[in-house]
């Protein structure tokens, strides 16, 4: 291989800059397509692979999402570089994506990972100083662990919104988190921003869905008797109480239409919708007519009195889906990821995680996907993925 030296200064540093994701995913496309190789602050290149630029960022080995403004600009650059500029000028070009990549480069030609500290981010709009303490335990022990002989310690950050922590992970202020199915079908496979390692079996259960319900004597005894009359949902955020009864409803040719106010019939062929808050509000709108129908999760169901239960017609019942996932951000060590899994799922099996899972919304364990994350992935798709999108 020809190498062709080049002296520069370093320009940009990956810390935890905002801008840090395009810059990720450029560096990235050098590192696998390029070889590059530090001389104390010089670089040795493989001349040869100049000469294929545009072939290059055209070609299947360039992984990067063409739909960003820097990916898009990547390409044009190689077309153009490769065309009518004088080589030692792309030198400097591609070089400022060798130096950006830092840190990374070394760590991909076998150099292990210093792992600083784990941050375990989570999501809620309200009581976030709370949440944080109610996970800071968990956090420490994965801190004290994932490190080895060293404690690395261990922190809790509470993002408002999924697409707020999305950008934590993107910065790498955040390591792994815990969620529900949406927010992480919506951050993981939308966004694209981590990666499924495993289940959590939040309250003891490993899956649940939601119960589509009416009042026993109400009237409505089929789902497709729904149409022309309004629903009650739990809250926004709440997968199993709204989120996964909408997008089973509409999978089956159901359109919903979001209302604010009380309305109790609804144009003939759509159903209106609207959000009661608290559950039981919730039935006490289906029990008093003001809606048709609600939903809750068969968890809730569960521990209904027997009384209530007997006041309930079940309609229909949503695909079963992981109860609680837990995900790492998709650039973290593929080592502190294998060791994070390992740590969480024999957590059971430990007294002191017992203790500390317990006190963490009683979740009894952790355990690997069954049929693993590709087979999670087309669940969550053919569940949340809107019907005209397909």
């Amino acid at each position: 291989m020809g190498l062709c030296l080049f002296r520069h200064r370093p320009v940009l540093s990956m810390g935890e800059n905002t801008g840090a994701t395009a810059r990720q995913r450029l560096a990235r496309a050098y590192a696998r397509n390029l070889q590059v190789a530090p001389v104390g602050r010089t670089w040795l290149l493989d001349c040869g692979l100049l000469d294929n630029l545009p072939a290059l960022v055209e070609s299947d080995k360039y992984h990067g999402p063409r739909e960003s403004k820097m990916n898009r600009a990547f390409v044009s650059m190689g077309r153009f570089f490769g065309a009518h500029v004088p080589r030692v000028l792309v030198f400097g070009a591609l070089l400022i994506g060798a130096t950006l990549l830092g840190k990374t480069v070394a760590a991909q030609s076998g150099g292990k990972p210093e792992v600083k500290a784990i941050t375990l981010g989570l999501i809620s709009e309200i009581n976030r100083s709370a949440i944080e303490e109610h996970f800071s335990e968990l956090a420490r022990y994965l801190g004290r662990r994932v490190g080895g002989a060293a404690d690395v310690g261990g922190k809790v950050v509470v993002a408002p919104t999924p697409f707020e922590l999305v950008k934590l992970l993107e910065q790498r202020q955040v390591d792994l988190y815990f969620e529900s199915v949406y927010p992480t079908y919506s951050i993981n496979y939308v966004h694209g921003a981590g990666k499924v390692i495993l289940r959590r079996w939040k309250s003891g259960m490993a899956e649940y869905q939601s119960l589509l319900f009416s009042k026993r004597d109400g009237g409505i005894k089929r789902l497709d008797e729904l149409r022309g009359k309004t629903i009650v949902f739990e809250d926004p955020g709440s997968t199993s109480g709204y989120l996964m009864a909408k997008f089973f409803l509409q999978r089956n040719g159901f359109k919903l239409v979001e209302k604010k106010d009380f309305d109790v019939d609804a144009i003939a062929g759509q159903v209106n919708y609207l959000f009661a808050y608290r559950q039981e509000k919730l039935f006490d709108m289906v029990f008093t007519g003001q809606a048709a129908a609600g939903a809750i999760s068969d968890d809730d169901y569960a521990r209904l009195s027997q009384e209530r239960k007997a006041e309930i017609a079940v309609l229909a019942q949503t695909e079963r889906l992981p109860r609680h996932l837990v995900s790492v951000r998709v650039d973290l060590a593929q080592p502190t990821v294998a060791r994070l899994t390992d740590i969480l799922a024999a957590m059971h099996e430990d007294g002191e995680g017992q203790k500390i899972m317990k006190k963490t919304d009683r979740t009894t364990k952790f355990d690997r996907l069954p049929g693993g994350e590709e087979a999670l992935r087309k669940r969550l798709l053919a569940s949340f993925l809107s019907p005209e999108r397909r």
